[in-house]
């Protein structure tokens, strides 16, 4: 096997596992998705929210997040019509749902990629003074955006960048922690 080949091939794993092993446990695919997501929270010590609605939507957002990190094009759109759909659940998260839309329309990395920006900033919006237990980071870059810097959230401290992923992923620091 030639070592490019590799990246794909985890980045497959990490992204079907959970759903995968949480389906055959339960049998149903709905409840995949919500095993998944709990997984990932144990995984990656995600906070809980007061509202469950505003803490799936944070799930689909780390799934975009995630996907933007990697460079997987449909795996984002995948995060974005996943976090769409749970964004008409609240009442105030027209514009967070309207930048998911985009997202998942995009076909492009650059286009998910910015309409990320928006996202993240509403996103900040729904998290903050939500979080019952645990921490987001609200982590910023200056060179996103066309070097007018940008945010996204993160449930880790670590920085990975999701508007250059493997071109500069340690680029930007954590500006905030929200609680």
């Amino acid at each position: 096997m030639k070592r490019k080949n590799v990246k794909p091939i985890i980045i497959a794993i990490a992204f079907v596992l959970p759903f995968s092993v949480s389906q055959a446990q339960s049998g149903h695919p709905q409840d995949a998705k919500a095993e998944g997501h709990a997984l990932h929270q144990k995984q990656t010590g995600s906070p809980v929210f007061k509202d469950k609605k505003i803490e799936t939507a944070y799930q689909h957002y780390l799934h975009i997040q995630t996907a933007l990190v990697a460079s997987e094009v449909h795996e984002a759109q995948k995060g974005a019509e996943m976090l769409a759909a749970s964004l008409k659940a609240l009442d105030h998260a027209t514009e967070a749902q309207q930048q998911a839309g985009k997202i998942a329309q995009a076909s492009s990395l650059e286009k998910q990629r910015e309409a990320f920006v928006a996202l993240s900033n509403a996103m900040v919006t729904l998290v903050e003074g939500s979080i019952v237990s645990g921490e987001v980071y609200q982590a910023y870059c200056p060179m996103a955006n066309n070097n007018q810097g940008a945010y996204w959230l993160a449930s880790e401290q670590e920085i990975k960048n999701p508007y250059f992923g493997d071109k500069m992923l340690q680029c930007g620091s954590v500006e905030k922690t929200l609680q």
